[in-house]
């Protein structure tokens, strides 16, 4: 299913949900059960099979024994069915990352939890978990597959109860317990449930790389339409969360924590760019800054600044990729923002302030400096490698730059020089130097793909709508530039409320994938049905490859062609085949394509075969592509 079959099946289930919610509410169910019903028909069908194999065996043993070459496949292909059935149900979701926190270690935090769940009467949160993300949510993980036995995990960000306030965090707590709530429709919350159930089990039979069989097929038909068909009812639990929480810590404290996430989250991802921008200056990375993020958040407070993330959350719609609503749809629909009666005119959203004291401070007291140092540990073994890499590449980088700015003082620098001092110039951090520079290469190379790209990008940044066409450029110049250039071209219209140039550059990222799966597919290898050209290297690439092959006395003959593709055919994809010595053995061919594999240099993409066995074929069908022997002897 493409993305805007999805959008357009979602518009359609929220205007059929609105029409008729119970004749809704119903289909959602029926559907929901089509995935057991489907199992259990696949269970019962090999089951049945398998006894009527057993009854074959017992009463006409004789049969069975005259065809016992059928009888055995057919007993092992029924068993592996059996098994990958019963497997897929009981496959258990992974535990989430993060560091489980008792009660011992924060008393408070506890106690808040203890009453929040018992004025919702939810089930019991059997772990919380700190994580070291801008987040909270509630996650369930079935033990037993998709029998359920669910173990409930409260996961907190340590970032969030740094920068929200004791009471922001309780309302917080409170919308993700309110997802289990005893209070709320049970229907709406098993759906929830089974719709990450199904997820998880479609990830596991797709790691399994066995994609023809029944099951797999049947659930990457069957859950894009279960997420689509079940997405009203899932954003609604979340409307639903909101009001619980709105109303155990009043709509005021619940609207400031609301708007206070994204000014927090936007803060955090600046404080982080910071931490890292300390390579450039600093052997080792930074002590501590898990530990200074709750005191850094306060003192940094901007009120302008704050109100522009603020305003820029506000302008963010709805859109399919989240089952959350719009902060703007949420702060209306908790009362804490009054609906304008002039859209022109929108009533003033005011700005909240950051606490006097943190959550974390209040709810986790000396556990907040222990969780700090944990997180801080895992963190320095993950960055240290990396930050000593990045540190030499920034030292080149200078040395590049450098010797790129010497050389400009005496000659014009080509479009490929220019483009590697911008680029240099960016990565510095000096970027409004680069700006010119990338405009000059463009006026000498105006199909440079990744100087558009650059600049494209450089330009958002200072909210410059120049920068939409040139990252439009570059994607049509380098199709490998699709991903990158339609996230930022995503943000940037979302920030501006333009929901419908949004969604274009997000169903363009899963075309582009749908295109890149294709083209992995295809070039996995060749079958007699593939199409073949000359293989268009250059007389200095073919020279290079040929002195590689003429090392292997193995070889007799070797032949070169390009297959002919439909995804990205602009990107070669060679075929080598070699005819080996007649008197190879089966282990000489296995060696010989291994070093053929291994250690040869190829220009392009290729796949290599020996002219033996299944691919013994091929070497009539090469022998026809003109010029196609590039060795003989």
């Amino acid at each position: 299913m493409t993305a805007e079959q999805f959008d357009r099946l979602v518009k359609r289930y929220e205007a059929e949900a609105a029409r008729n919610p119970q004749g809704y509410r119903l289909r959602v169910g029926l559907f929901a059960a089509l995935g057991y019903g489907y199992i259990a028909l696949l269970l019962l069908l090999a089951l049945a099979l398998v006894g009527g194999l057993i009854a074959l065996i017992v009463y006409f043993p004789r049969a069975v024994g005259a065809h016992i070459k059928f009888t055995i496949p057919l007993a092992l292909l029924l068993a592996g069915l059996s098994w990958t059935m019963i497997r897929s149900l009981l496959v258990r979701a992974p535990h989430p990352d993060g560091i489980e926190i008792n009660r011992a270690q924060a008393p408070r935090l506890f106690a808040m939890i203890d009453g929040l769940r018992q004025e919702l009467q939810t089930p019991p949160v059997h772990r919380v978990v700190i994580t070291p993300e801008m987040n909270a949510a509630m996650y369930q993980r079935p033990r037993l597959g998709i029998l359920g036995w669910y173990e409930n995990y409260l996961i907190l960000g340590l970032p969030l109860l740094q920068t929200l306030g004791r009471a922001h965090v309780r309302g917080v707590i409170a919308h993700e317990l309110g997802h289990l709530s005893r209070q709320h429709s049970r229907f709406s919350h098993t759906i929830y449930r089974q719709v990450d159930v199904w997820a998880n089990m479609l990830e596991y039979l797709e790691r399994r790389q066995q994609r023809g069989d029944l099951l797999t097929r049947f659930f990457e038909w069957f859950m894009p339409r279960l997420s689509a068909l079940s997405f009203p009812l899932r954003r609604q639990s979340e409307y639903e969360a909101d009001r619980t929480a709105a109303r155990l810590v009043g709509v005021q404290t619940y609207g400031e924590a609301l708007c206070l996430l994204p000014i927090a989250a936007r803060w955090f991802g600046e404080y982080w760019e910071r931490v890292y921008n300390q390579v450039k200056h600093r052997h080792a990375p930074p002590e501590k800054p898990f530990h200074a993020v709750g005191v850094a958040f306060r003192s940094e407070w901007d009120s302008n600044r704050a109100a522009q993330w603020l305003q820029e959350a506000v302008n963010r719609p709805s859109d399919v990729i989240d089952t959350h609503p719009s902060l703007l749809e949420r702060l209306h629909a908790v009362g804490y923002l009054q609906p304008s009666n002039d859209p022109l005119r929108p009533p003033p959203l005011p700005l909240p302030r950051p606490p006097d004291q943190s959550a974390a401070e209040y709810l986790l007291g000396p556990a907040e400096a222990a969780l700090a140092d944990r997180l801080e540990t895992e963190w320095r073994a993950e960055i240290e490698p990396v930050w000593e890499t990045q540190r030499e590449v920034l030292r080149q980088t200078q040395e590049q730059v450098a010797q790129l700015q010497q050389k400009a003082r005496h000659t014009p620098l080509s479009a490929d020089e220019l483009y590697t001092l911008a680029e240099g110039l960016a990565r510095l951090q000096d970027k409004a130097q680069a700006i010119p520079l990338l405009q000059q290469v463009l006026q000498l190379e105006p199909n440079h793909a990744s100087a558009h790209f650059l600049l494209g990008t450089l330009l958002l940044e200072q909210k410059n709508e120049a920068g939409v066409s040139y990252l439009e450029r570059a994607m049509q110049l380098d199709p490998h530039c699709t991903e990158a250039a339609s996230g930022l071209l995503y943000d940037h219209f979302m920030s501006k409320g333009d929901l419908q140039r949004a969604a274009a550059y997000r169903h363009r990222v899963a075309a582009y994938h749908d295109q890149l799966a294709a083209a992995q597919k295809e070039r996995s290898g060749v079958t007699r049905r593939d199409q073949f050209l000359p293989h268009g290297l250059t007389p200095e690439q073919l020279q290079h490859l040929v002195q590689q092959l003429s090392a292997e006395r193995g070889i007799v003959k070797a032949y070169l062609v390009r297959k002919q593709l439909q995804h990205f055919p602009e990107e070669p994809y060679l075929v080598l085949g070699i005819t080996p010595r007649w008197s190879m053995t089966g282990r000489g061919v296995e060696k010989l394509l291994d070093r053929l594999t291994e250690e040869v240099v190829f220009p392009y993409p290729t796949f290599v075969m020996i002219f033996v066995g299944q691919y013994r074929p091929f070497e009539k069908i090469f022998r026809q592509i003109p010029g196609s022997l590039i060795l003989s002897r």
